[in-house]
């Protein structure tokens, strides 16, 4: 069902026009990773600390666990670690709550195939059966579709694809992969359910070539995407994916000769089209990482910046984000029917932001309210007492602005509320109720759910 508030949020426009919607911020926190290059990053969503393992700088190689909090780097006190190895590939396992690196070379071109978690305490070094062959470098994401780690083989001779099921590595036998390749950019698209991978650079002679190809693995196969816009071959970009605006980011990377420097642009992939965004603040970036910090809604990027002796800690964020909170409660004595945003849905402009409504057993029906306030609906104050009208200990918590009646299924009603695309709606608020058909509530059959209030963002 699709409820059209169009016209009531058009009142909104005589805001300001909106900021811009990504920023990079600098950090300066007390405690810091030394200076060092070929370090990994992973977002360690259930604890929500950002982990930093290894790395190297000049003739050390680093064998330490820094974790970013969102303040502050601390020193983890691990009991073991992996190696001290550089071009290892790390990524976090949704499925699993843990860190997962694999392989890795140290300063005399020793290829390890170990596989080893961090379980946010400690790492442990597992022993599996089979493993990918040992080699100069692996990509690495979450894979949704088959519940486990892919590793794709980026050492610039071959092009094999692995996954980890926390027991043991599988080869798998995709009937079309991408062509072999070195430093390519990989990331998982939670929404899509398709690992992206971009670019990278071939070791074919007589020349080494930057890649500009766009490959998509699906759990079956690898599929190769063409998009109106293709950002510029391009080879050891940094890529993660922003679950709250759903987006592939890409930053930076090594361009071909003779095109302008782009190591501090950033491209972003919407599952249809790439689009290079304006975003100012970020020095030049060199042997950085980056990984989406998934508590605090932002890129987090450590490293190298600017020189070659300059390590710090950027984030990149969305000036104007779209969220959503319930801001009370509809009937406070027996609530038998909610109101809730689907999840990752949120009220973005030029979008559709997704509901459900949930009824009492028997309902039928309901009406979605919405409106410009939660303080007053006309000359009425708000909340507004439904008791004398016949739904005690319930209130009325928005102005009805618009009312849209929708039928349950199965006490289930899905509704589509369609942001108009208007930057100047970007920062606003507007509030939603529903007042549900309830058979067992007297003297009306009806009752009211919780109140929420929605900020409209941009992407």
């Amino acid at each position: 069902m699709i409820v059209r508030v169009g016209c009531l949020l058009l009142l909104l426009l005589l805001a300001a026009p909106s900021s811009p919607q990504l920023g990079w911020v600098r950090r300066n926190p007390a405690n810091s990773p030394s200076v060092r290059g070929g370090h990994g990053l992973a977002d360690d969503v259930q604890r929500g600390r950002t982990v930093c393992f290894g790395g190297t700088w000049l003739s050390q190689s680093f064998r330490e666990t820094w974790l970013w909090d969102g303040s502050d780097w601390s020193l983890a006190p691990t009991a073991q670690s992996p190696l001290a190895v550089l071009r290892f590939a790390m990524a976090y396992d949704a499925g699993r709550d843990r860190v997962v690196l694999y392989g890795g070379m140290n300063g005399s071109i020793n290829h390890y195939p170990d596989t080893w978690e961090f379980d946010g305490s400690n790492w442990t070094q597992r022993s599996p059966q089979h493993a990918p062959p040992s080699a100069l470098g692996y990509e690495m994401a979450w894979c949704g579709r088959l519940g486990g780690m892919l590793t794709f083989r980026s050492d610039g001779r071959n092009n094999d694809s692995w996954l980890w099921d926390g027991t043991d590595w599988t080869m798998l036998d995709p009937a079309v992969v991408p062509p072999p390749r070195e430093y390519a950019a990989m990331a998982y698209d939670v929404a899509r359910e398709r690992v992206v991978l971009f670019g990278g650079r071939t070791l074919t002679s007589p020349a080494i070539v930057e890649l500009d190809d766009h490959w998509e693995f699906d759990g079956v196969n690898w599929t190769q995407i063409h998009t109106t816009t293709v950002p510029t071959a391009r080879y050891a970009a940094r890529m993660a994916y922003d679950a709250h605006r759903q987006r592939i980011v890409m930053l930076g990377g090594s361009l071909p000769l003779g095109h302008p420097i782009e190591q501090n642009t950033v491209w972003e992939y919407d599952g249809i089209d790439w689009q290079r965004r304006t975003v100012t603040g970020l020095p030049r970036v060199g042997a950085s990482r980056m990984v989406y910090d998934t508590q605090r809604r932002r890129m987090v990027t450590f490293g190298l910046y600017t020189s070659s002796s300059v390590v710090a800690t950027w984030e990149l964020y969305a000036t104007r984000p779209a969220a959503y909170g319930r801001f009370a409660v509809g009937c406070a004595n027996n609530p038998r029917a909610t109101l809730a945003p689907f999840p990752q849905s949120f009220p973005w402009q030029g979008d559709a932001f997704l509901l459900q409504i949930a009824g009492p057993p028997g309902s039928d029906r309901a009406w979605l309210l919405t409106g410009l306030s939660n303080r007053s609906f006309g000359p009425a104050p708000l909340p507004f007492d439904l008791g004398p009208l016949g739904i005690p200990g319930c209130d009325l918590l928005v102005s009805p602005d618009v009312i849209g009646g929708v039928p349950l299924v199965g006490q289930i009603a899905h509704v589509t509320i369609v942001i108009p695309t208007d930057p100047r709606l970007v920062g606003r608020l507007f509030y939603q109720q529903a007042l549900v058909a309830d058979p067992l509530a007297a003297p009306l059959p009806l009752t009211v759910t919780d109140a929420f209030v929605d900020l409209i963002g941009a992407r």
